[in-house]
């Protein structure tokens, strides 16, 4: 069996993505508004935050995306 590894697009802080989905299981909250049980839209941004190895034991920086705002639909 053969694949092709695809590269990663280059990611940088203050990048910002658009999420979509539907909020069945569980529920979503941004700028303290709750949603739940419908389709809604996102914007996330992408910050350097601190993350753990497995022991949790020393952190490092990594990028974590944040949602940061609802969008109408």
């Amino acid at each position: 069996m053969r694949w092709k590894v695809k590269p990663t697009p280059k990611r940088k802080e203050g990048d910002t993505r658009i999420r979509k989905s539907f909020l069945l299981i569980f529920p979503k909250c941004i700028n303290n508004e709750w949603r739940w049980l419908e389709p809604a839209s996102w914007e996330e941004k992408l910050y350097l935050g601190t993350c753990s190895d497995v022991e949790g034991k020393s952190p490092y920086a990594c990028l974590k995306w944040a949602p940061t705002r609802w969008i109408k639909e």
